[in-house]
């Protein structure tokens, strides 16, 4: 089964790429670039959360935060 959220965030992490890919061949725009990269490494992180969203680690890490 493939996940409706992984597929549009895959969608959109190609759309920014294509973006950032046209935004280096025309003029730069540094801060449409920086806006760019910023939102592709973003979107890859959600990917990767979502990739990763049964890994032992992350169970561990749900519930209560420990004060110390």
């Amino acid at each position: 089964m493939n996940d409706p959220v992984k597929t549009y965030i895959e969608a959109k992490i190609k759309e920014c790429e294509y973006s950032l890919e046209k935004e280096y061949q025309a003029c730069p725009d540094l801060v449409n670039i920086a806006s760019l990269e910023g939102r592709l490494v973003a979107l890859i992180e959600v990917l990767h959360v979502l990739d990763n969203k049964n890994a032992p680690e992350v169970a561990t890490s749900k519930g209560k935060v420990t004060k110390k």
